[in-house]
């Protein structure tokens, strides 16, 4: 199963709401952004490659480079793009010089999360952007209230659909930890992936949107903050908060 199909066509008609409207709300973060079209995208973490196929059907991206760490995925782009010619898909290992600061609008979305170092991504990212680009971050909300509906959630696409794969089947929760993040906030004293160190891939599980934000400001100069699907309700009952920024200048990095 495609990355695409898991999203988009699998589980219940909730996570598949949810993720529809991930994807209108990040097209339309891009379309506010006050360009209509870029010259050069930049998808880090491009999966099967469905963002960048996205944006160029929509007339919004002339050139792009997708990036990943996943074999599978970055074939599957290529074959997606096999005739479009002006878009490459490469491993992360991959970035060369050659790309720095080449890039009017990069996307990094559900992707923070996972990495093992996410100052390094973020560094990776404002690099290849030109001063002037379009930076757009997606994360998922995994503390609070929006981990309560979350877990509700996965819950009930459980019974409707057992062979959907939920991204905390590796790293379950305790009723005691869902207590602890999702009415306390808390994610410190969880076991979980994001509470040890050298781990290649992290999964959700303890993953706190505040503490990334933090490292994302030293880069980026965050412009707007949104969240989907419920914009209105802020952080409190959504899957998905955003952040729209523009590369710092070199000199005010604060790695």
């Amino acid at each position: 199963m495609s990355y695409t199909d898991r999203l988009f066509k699998e589980g219940s008609a909730l996570t598949r709401f949810s993720h529809h409207a991930r994807a209108e709300k990040t097209l339309s973060l891009i379309r506010a952004s006050g360009k209509s079209t870029f010259n050069r995208v930049l998808d880090y973490g491009c999966a099967d490659g469905w963002f960048l196929k996205a944006l160029y059907d929509n007339g919004m991206a002339k050139q792009g480079v997708g990036v990943d760490i996943n074999d599978d995925d970055l074939a599957k782009s290529r074959a997606l793009f096999a005739e479009i010619p002006s878009f490459q898909f490469i491993k992360t290992t991959d970035l060369s010089p050659d790309l720095d600061s080449k890039f009017d609008l990069a996307v990094c979305l559900e992707t923070l999360e996972h990495v093992s170092d996410a100052k390094l991504a973020l560094s990776n990212i404002h690099r290849l952007c030109a001063p002037d680009a379009t930076v757009l971050l997606s994360v998922p909300i995994e503390v609070g209230t929006s981990l309560l509906m979350k877990m509700t959630g996965r819950y009930i696409t459980g019974l409707c659909d057992e062979t959907y794969r939920f991204y905390n089947d590796e790293e379950p929760y305790s009723f005691r930890e869902i207590l602890e993040a999702g009415v306390l906030w808390r994610t410190k004293n969880l076991a979980c992936s994001h509470n040890l160190p050298d781990v290649y891939y992290r999964g959700h599980k303890g993953f706190d949107y505040r503490k990334l934000r933090r490292l994302v400001q030293g880069y980026f100069e965050i412009l707007l903050t949104d969240f989907s699907p419920f914009p209105f309700m802020r952080q409190f009952l959504n899957s998905t908060i955003y952040w729209r920024c523009k590369p710092k200048p070199l000199a005010e990095v604060s790695a």
